[in-house]
């Protein structure tokens, strides 16, 4: 099944993971659902296909839960490359499609948080990123 059911099971308990993760940053809570996707892992890949996707929840996780900015873009990034490659071995075109975009978008979003000021005021940014002032 080129990992899909373990892709399913990942998916599952990340969904879990990005609700969790957004009201907490507790290490604690990251082991637990590193540990989860470890065991589902361990029930459902049958390849080291299979645990592609599993690596990436993983990865995922502790960026979600132990980092931020920069650090937690090139683990994303990480993150996206392990699903792209359960993706095309899967030959899910939208798979690669949403991994292609989330990955070029934390590419994008890592270069303008290296680009940003390290000081000063920073209301010249916008939300996103982009130069309010600019003409």
């Amino acid at each position: 099944m080129l990992g899909v059911t373990s892709a399913a099971a990942s998916l599952s308990l990340s969904t879990m993971r990005n609700i969790v993760s957004l009201r907490t940053r507790s290490a604690w809570l990251a082991l637990i659902f590193v540990l989860a996707n470890v065991a589902l892992g361990a029930r459902f890949a049958h390849s080291w296909v299979g645990w592609m996707p599993v690596a990436a929840s993983c990865i995922a996780t502790i960026a979600f839960f132990l980092t931020s900015g920069v650090a937690m873009r090139l683990l994303l990034i990480c993150s996206s490359i392990c699903w792209l490659v359960n993706n095309i071995r899967a030959h899910s075109i939208g798979g690669i499609a949403l991994e292609s975009v989330l990955l070029m978008a934390n590419i994008s979003t890592m270069i303008r948080l290296l680009l940003q000021p390290q000081s000063g005021d920073k209301s010249d940014f916008d939300a996103t990123g982009a130069n309010a002032t600019a003409d």
